[in-house]
């Protein structure tokens, strides 16, 4: 019995860092990973993949010191249901059915598990739990880290013509209109109102000169290695489709900056609007919403014949 208790524990923690490996190797590279130094990209990594190195550190070391690691799980796993509580006190029906509680009871239970188990012979228990998780995150570094090594980042952070795919733009320069921290959709309009006609400053009085992007300018206006997409938004599906996917770069992205999503001018209802990604893809979410990756390019038109900023074929 106590085997029995022992190695299924060593699988739930097994299931429990896969999970956390494989959704931290991804938002590692969509949301992370943009320092400008390696070793503040190296920080990002073992934040994302916090919670893998967590359960593979307790389960280790509960499987060498089963009372002791046994307790760390049970007491953290308390501790999340306690902070949770916290949260969202008074304590209603749904609480109990909320991922975070959920998840605080099974970590206390796991730690039970260990405290009476005994997952035996110990080399396979360590090799089971530790290599999986370990693999995942290897493969999936290798698409995303070439990628990454291989964007376009020309430094030009001035207003510039973006005219390709059909669309015709001058995106808005490094300020007020094209902010690195985020902000919400309202404060997005905004800022496009009283934005200056060269878009270097705020103004006291509204000007309308530039306005957000439409969801399919966007769309059709995102790169990949320095060349066009091909992206095309339907309306009617909702969807949008690319020839190459696009990346975070130049022209419309600063490849370092913590800023992934865009705002769009579309609203799906009063209380959403639409966001491109740098990766392309589509979505909606809260207009208040006030998250440091969300942010905008403000936009305004251009005459065929004007030339008053770096344009892109």
């Amino acid at each position: 019995m106590t085997r029995l208790l022992g190695w299924a524990a060593v699988g739930i923690s097994l299931v429990v860092a896969c999970v956390w490996a494989y959704w931290g190797i991804i938002e590692n590279f969509h949301e992370g990973w943009c320092a400008k130094t390696l070793a503040g990209n190296l920080v990002m990594s073992a934040k994302f993949l916090g919670p893998m190195l967590v359960t593979l550190a307790l389960g280790s070391g509960a499987i060498r010191f089963p009372r002791a690691f046994g307790l760390a799980h049970a007491f953290l796993g308390i501790a999340v249901v306690l902070w949770w509580m916290c949260q969202r006190w008074p304590v209603t029906p749904v609480f109990l059915l909320d991922i975070f509680t959920l998840s605080g009871f099974l970590v206390a239970g796991v730690g039970a598990m260990y405290y009476f188990g005994r997952p035996t012979p110990s080399k396979w228990a360590y090799a089971v739990l530790l290599i999986p998780p370990l693999i995942i995150v290897a493969a999936g570094s290798i698409e995303p880290a070439w990628r990454i090594a291989h964007r376009v980042d020309d430094g030009i952070l001035s207003a510039r013509i973006v005219d390709a795919n059909g669309v015709r733009l001058l995106w808005a320069p490094e300020g007020p209109g094209w902010p690195q921290t985020g902000c919400d959709w309202f404060e997005a309009q905004r800022r496009c109102q009283y934005l200056s006609g060269d878009g270097s400053r705020l103004d006291d009085e509204k000007h309308d000169f530039w306005r957000l992007p439409t969801t399919a300018e966007v769309v059709a206006s995102l790169t990949r290695a320095g060349v066009n997409a091909g992206g095309t938004w339907d309306p009617a599906a909702q969807r949008a489709t690319y020839r190459i996917r696009p990346d975070k770069e130049s022209p419309l992205w600063i490849p370092t900056s913590r800023i992934i999503y865009f705002w769009t001018a579309d609203e799906v209802d009063a209380e959403f609007a639409r966001f491109v990604a740098a990766n392309g893809y589509v979505g909606k979410r809260p207009k208040r919403l006030g998250m440091g990756s969300h942010a905008f390019r403000a936009v305004r038109e251009t005459p065929a014949a004007e030339a008053s900023g770096p344009q892109e074929p």
